[in-house]
């Protein structure tokens, strides 16, 4: 073993080749994205549990080559990875690119908090009626979803500008704000944030796009997945709303989180 050959002592204490063995650990990110299902760069993989993230698997050969026959990702060229973002290579051919958000599901639980929803019941029935307002609220042409906006740094900011002092805003109170329209305004906030996020990953994705035949002409798909996401179809659709993609549920996925 080469790693053995470097470091003596993981060696079996007899100098025998029955030591510690080793195995090239694999980003949590990357992990995630096979889970979903999300290998190739037509599915960007959105999670939201306690925190959220939205990454994509693009080709990138590191010697320039062509990955092999089966893969579907677009034509290789030059990436340009837009600030905000990060990116990592998960193997000779591939990289990872995406963003993460410190705060996604942990907001719901702040909310639940604050305004004492304890119950799991008691919280359905909130979200119902929020949905509600809300479809009501966006079939009306020109009138704006929220009067409220919320920036939801709770634990400061990752994606994308990285400032981990960076503190929330509530903007928009009056006398006549509820709960409900302060959880949507967060809710709201949230989804908007992975959508920035969302926005550049699709822009570094075009960005390989060398010909006419890249696939990256096709709009993606995001499939969703975390506790956090799959059980709110409320934060689904506003998603599916601001991304302006289909947000899809794989029920055939398997430990994507």
């Amino acid at each position: 073993s080469p790693y053995w050959d470097r470091w003596p002592e993981l060696r079996g204490g007899d100098g025998s080749n029955y030591g510690c063995r080793l195995t090239p650990g694999i980003g949590d990110g990357a992990c995630a994205n096979i889970g979903s299902k999300c290998t190739n760069d037509g599915r960007i993989a959105v999670t939201v549990g306690t925190s959220a993230a939205a990454r994509i698997v693009l080709t990138l050969p590191i010697d320039g080559g062509s990955p092999s026959s089966s893969s579907s990702s677009i034509t290789v060229g030059p990436m340009n990875v837009p600030p905000g973002l990060f990116c990592y290579r998960i193997d000779a051919h591939h990289v990872l690119v995406g963003g993460a958000l410190t705060d996604g599901g942990s907001v719901v639980e702040w909310l639940r908090s604050i305004f004492n929803i304890s119950s799991d019941e008691a919280f359905l029935e909130v979200m119902a009626r929020i949905e509600r307002k809300y479809v009501n609220e966006r079939n009306k042409a020109g009138d704006d979803i929220s009067a409220i906006t919320t920036v939801p740094f709770l634990s400061g900011e990752r994606s994308t500008g990285f400032r981990s002092g960076a503190t929330g805003v509530l903007s928009g109170i009056t006398r006549e704000t509820t709960a409900d329209d302060i959880i949507q305004s967060c809710l709201e906030g949230v989804i908007l944030r992975l959508n920035d996020v969302i926005n550049l990953i699709v822009n570094a994705r075009q960005s390989l796009a060398t010909s006419s035949e890249a696939t990256s002409e096709e709009r993606p798909v995001v499939i969703a997945s975390g506790n956090g996401l799959v059980n709110n179809p409320l934060m689904m659709q506003m998603l599916a709303d601001c991304s302006g993609l289909s947000v899809l549920v794989d029920a055939e996925t398997s430990e994507a989180t």
